[in-house]
């Protein structure tokens, strides 16, 4: 009947529009971005590398695909998704823990049942609304971190198609930090 008309205009629609605009790039369509003012000009940039990064890993590389979950709820939250917007800041610094999160999965390749659970912890610490300066010492923790390190020093980066995929990923990302910081266009 008419809640079910009401739930799919008011959840499922803008969830679905949001993950195809995520799954195909085209960034510029989110509202937060279309609206966003001169001053956010940097911000967004940012912004738009980070989710263009993670995009590259959560389609090429199958033990990134949980990140999707966070990346549509912080979407949805920086759409307004009813509510009050997530400030494009809080927005950066969540995809920032997010990026840390999807390096940690692809590299370490965690279980499912482990990187699920991560995934909606960490949902539960965004959704509490205590939004932390650096999230990513709840996103990965300094002993993963140092696991890490080790992991990548011994990673196959071309051993396999998963493993192309995370090194081109990483050295794109990379690239646009490195040209970003030079103030150049990516």
């Amino acid at each position: 009947g008419y809640e079910g008309k009401e739930f799919y205009m008011n959840n499922v629609e803008p969830a679905s529009r949001a993950l195809d605009v995520y799954r195909d790039g085209s960034f510029d369509s989110f509202q937060f971005v279309a609206n966003s003012g001169k001053d956010d000009v940097e911000l967004i940039k940012t912004i738009k590398m980070r989710l263009s990064f993670l995009r590259g890993l959560t389609s090429g590389i199958a033990a990134t695909k949980e990140a999707e979950i966070l990346i549509l709820d912080l979407v949805l939250k920086a759409e307004g998704d009813g509510t009050k917007a997530l400030a494009l800041d809080e927005l950066d610094m969540c995809l920032a823990s997010v990026e840390a999160l999807a390096i940690w999965m692809g590299i370490s390749r965690p279980s499912p049942m482990i990187r699920n659970k991560r995934v909606f912890d960490i949902l539960e610490i965004i959704e509490s609304g205590v939004l932390l300066d650096d999230m990513s010492d709840h996103v990965v923790s300094d002993t993963e971190k140092a696991h890490l390190r080790e992991d990548l020093s011994r990673f196959a980066f071309g051993a396999s198609p998963a493993g192309k995929k995370l090194a081109i990923s990483l050295l794109q990302r990379l690239n646009s930090h490195l040209l970003a910081e030079a103030g150049k266009q990516a």
